[in-house]
């Protein structure tokens, strides 16, 4: 008997370990409880956890400040640059470290991370229009940007997307 319990638990443990089996409706059609949601458009307010994240416009340049200061390009690269606007709908500050993170991501699901030094000096172009917040109280939004640079060759804006590290997940389109 002594030996007949742990063969038992074993049989019921590596049960429990195997993934439950998709329900076809149709042989070789599987059936999803998830479907992906719809990217959102340029001008949607995604609202997530604490905040309200607005994608208001993507441009690809070459240039970022004025000619001869900003940072610079290498043979076949571009800047991808997202201009949004962020909320505060917590009842706390919401420091910029706190911030939701933007990731560039193309059709293969690859992400890209923002180049900080072209972020920062495209931040101070456009706080010379406008002022942006780097704290915000609850109730308070601000216009931020994002710039990621990337190569030219095999960019496609109908394409890629931006995701916003925001729960839930976010992702917006680029056209």
């Amino acid at each position: 008997m002594k030996k007949i319990v742990p063969v038992l638990c074993l049989a019921f443990l590596s049960a429990c370990d195997q993934a439950p089996t998709p329900q076809l409706d149709n042989p070789g059609t599987v059936i999803s409880d998830v479907e992906p949601a719809k990217p959102l458009a340029i001008g949607d307010i995604a609202k997530a956890e604490g905040v309200e994240l607005t994608l208001n416009a993507v441009k690809i340049t070459n240039q970022i400040g004025m000619a001869g200061v900003g940072p610079k390009l290498g043979e076949g690269e571009t800047y991808v640059v997202a201009n949004y606007h962020l909320k505060n709908t917590s009842k706390e500050p919401l420091g910029i470290f706190e911030w939701p993170k933007l990731n560039l991501m193309d059709a293969e699901g690859a992400t890209y991370v923002a180049d900080d030094t072209a972020t920062a000096m495209a931040a101070a172009m456009a706080t010379a229009d406008s002022a942006m917040s780097t704290e915000l109280n609850p109730g308070v939004g601000t216009k931020a940007i994002m710039v990621w640079k990337i190569a030219k060759n095999g960019f496609d804006k109908a394409t890629w997307k931006i995701v916003a590290d925001t729960s839930p997940q976010h992702t917006f389109s680029l056209n």
